[in-house]
């Protein structure tokens, strides 16, 4: 697995994490103990329908599917394992973070998209691409311009106010900060 940036929940069991891999999943690993990550149990994000050919969902619900996760065999293959048991690829998870919100945020670098969705155990609802994908209009100190998203997403990053900031390592390079209160249709 070509693991990426981890975060971990509050209750300190719950770790979710991407891998940066053409057809790469989003992970979530559930710690038997609090505080303690050496042993639980690892699950892979199956979507109830697959992406459209540039990354949008089709559908707005999924499972959490567990993966093989107890000889060392098992954790060096997860991906095999994940891919075989149906884990949605998202090509290119580099980040997830939980947001203000409790909903959990994750990123795709070649779909260039910020997805997020509500994490309700073994079910996950409300999956939706909540950036990316399309043009947005910024405005500059010469005007509106309409400028692409872009492919690259890399780190997310919410400050105080619970904005969202995005980090592409691809594309334009840039440092996108989306204002709390963003829709994906806005």
């Amino acid at each position: 697995m070509s693991h990426e940036n981890a975060c971990i929940a509050h209750d300190s069991v719950t770790v979710y994490y991407g891998e940066d891999y053409t057809a790469g999943c989003l992970y979530k690993f559930v710690a038997n103990v609090p505080g303690n990550l050496s042993s639980g149990t690892m699950y892979v994000l199956k979507l109830d329908s697959s992406l459209s050919s540039n990354g949008a969902p089709l559908k707005s619900t999924g499972v959490w599917i567990q993966v093989p996760n107890t000889t060392k065999a098992q954790r060096n293959f997860a991906y095999d394992f994940a891919a075989n048991l149906g884990g949605t690829p998202f090509d290119g998870v580099e980040d997830a973070e939980i947001g203000p919100d409790s909903m959990i945020y994750f990123t795709s670098k070649i779909y260039g998209r910020v997805y997020r969705f509500n994490d309700n155990g073994n079910a996950v609802t409300n999956f939706e691409s909540y950036v990316g994908g399309r043009s947005y209009l910024i405005n500059h100190y010469n005007g509106p311009t309409n400028v692409a998203w872009g492919t690259g997403n890399d780190n997310l990053a919410f400050d105080n106010e619970g904005n969202l900031w995005v980090f592409q390592d691809g594309g334009n390079n840039y440092i996108w900060v989306i204002k709390k209160g963003h829709t994906p249709s806005t």
